[in-house]
């Protein structure tokens, strides 16, 4: 009496083994790979979105200027920066993501706003929405969909403590 086997034999089931390994482990590596790209812009868009994006020039042209070219509305007065550089993140949230409680706790940069790391693990949407209120600002024409969900991304699951 001949058994019946649960699953192909010798060296086709190998090779569909390794097939569907390669295939699962390629799709990971891509999806992850993808994440790391866009956690990369996102990162970059923190640090100078203006820069990242080519905005300034189209921006000169398509705003309001004379406005944009004031300091942001959220950064205080009396913080020493001005201008163009008052709308990057990392003026006012700091370079190592912790604003008032990391390197911009005084000197030059210090604004006594908060940083970005209690957001990590935050939903996409939710940061999403922080960047385009009122208090913060950045429109459609400022930074598009695809870079503020970049950054949104990022400050959800790609910052890393750089004080640990």
């Amino acid at each position: 009496m001949r058994q019946h086997q649960a699953f192909p034999s010798g060296s086709l089931f190998t090779l569909l083994l390794i097939c569907l390994l390669f295939f699962t482990s390629s799709v990971d590596a891509q999806q992850q790979a993808e994440k790391i790209y866009w956690y990369a812009q996102g990162g970059r868009i923190y640090d100078n979105w203006m820069g990242l994006v080519g905005r300034k020039e189209q921006l000169k042209r398509n705003l309001n200027i004379t406005d944009f070219l004031k300091s942001h509305p959220a950064y205080p007065e009396e913080g020493k920066q001005k201008g163009f550089t008052t709308w990057r993140c990392k003026e006012c949230h700091g370079w190592d993501y912790r604003g008032v409680d990391g390197a911009y706790s005084n000197g030059d940069r210090f604004t006594g706003i908060s940083g970005v790391l209690g957001m990590a693990g935050r939903p996409v949407a939710d940061i999403l929405a922080i960047i385009r209120n009122r208090n913060h600002g950045y429109t459609k024409d400022m930074i598009d969909d695809q870079s503020a969900n970049s950054l949104a991304l990022f400050i959800s699951e790609g910052l890393i403590d750089c004080n640990s």
